[in-house]
């Protein structure tokens, strides 16, 4: 059977499928791609002397790597192995959020309104056509950084 209209039936049945799934599902996004199970190549990355720690480094690789490596013609995925990220656990006060007619629903909601992840990067990176030459950073609101933050 030829590749590409297998993906286009498979993504077709996981079409059908996507009203089923649960909410968190449906906001991560179900992606279908053709690809190779064989691991053609392996990066490591380290600090000498230890300066920056496995987070710092996953982040680093995250935020500086991964797109640039998926652009390199005749890449199809990259996978961040022992990837760590950054988070922020949350308690609550079932007390005060009874004192304020809230649930811890509520407070979940607030934080996906006010935590917002959006895709950003450079408008005229690679690849494009010939002849462009000015590269434009986008910058847009992101994660919460400390318990009392807005998005910055």
């Amino acid at each position: 059977m030829n590749l590409n209209l297998a993906q286009v039936l498979v993504q077709n049945k996981v079409n059908l499928a996507l009203p089923m799934l649960p909410d968190v599902l449906k906001r991560t996004g179900v992606i279908t791609r053709k690809m190779s199970p064989d691991m053609l190549m392996s990066v490591n990355i380290y600090s000498p002397h230890g300066r920056y720690d496995q987070l710092y480094l996953s982040n680093y690789a995250l935020m500086r790597l991964y797109d640039e490596m998926l652009r390199v013609p005749g890449v199809s995925d990259v996978n961040v192995m022992g990837q760590r990220d950054y988070s922020m656990r949350i308690w609550v006060n079932p007390d005060k959020l009874a004192a304020r007619s809230l649930t811890a629903g509520d407070v979940v909601n607030a934080l996906r309104e006010q935590n917002t992840q959006v895709a950003s990067g450079r408008i005229g990176q690679e690849p494009v056509r010939r002849g462009q030459e000015t590269q434009i950073t986008l910058s847009t609101l992101g994660r919460l950084k400390e318990p009392s933050s807005s998005p910055t």
